[in-house]
């Protein structure tokens, strides 16, 4: 049972850690490369899929060394943090972008409907400043 409250908490926690992260850093120094999604995409991969590798190495990482430890806790925190990226992908890639042409279904959910929503709203200017929402799925 804890262990399936630490994996609750690792997808909480990324929502936050990600609302910070673009907001502050990707909206901030690291627009250089986050500039890239919101511009038209001309090619598969966009600068700003730099990001993306480097978190699910992260995350990949440090559960591969907390099973390999048997660190269930803490197995079940980086299981929540990788769940979210693979929620993340399906929503943000998938869904409200139709990246990578794998021709998965549009699913018809209405919290999908509202995230996509508040996704555009995100991108309905290029610019630096001034764009929120900066969450995916709750902020």
């Amino acid at each position: 049972m804890i262990e399936f409250l630490f994996l609750i908490f690792g997808f909480v926690f990324m929502e936050f850690f990600s609302y910070f992260v673009h907001r502050f850093l990707f909206h901030g120094p690291l627009w250089f490369i986050h500039r890239s999604h919101h511009e038209k995409r001309l090619h598969l991969l966009e600068w700003n899929d730099l990001f993306s590798f480097g978190f699910s190495l992260v995350a990949i990482s440090l559960t591969s060394w907390a099973y390999q430890n048997l660190q269930w806790s803490f197995f079940a925190f980086c299981f929540g943090i990788n769940l979210y990226g693979l929620l993340y992908f399906v929503a943000h890639d998938q869904h409200i972008h139709r990246r990578f042409g794998l021709g998965l279904p549009r699913l018809k959910f209405a919290l999908l409907d509202r995230i996509k929503s508040a996704h555009q709203q995100h991108h309905a200017s290029n610019q630096k400043l001034g764009q929120g929402p900066f969450g995916l799925f709750w902020l």
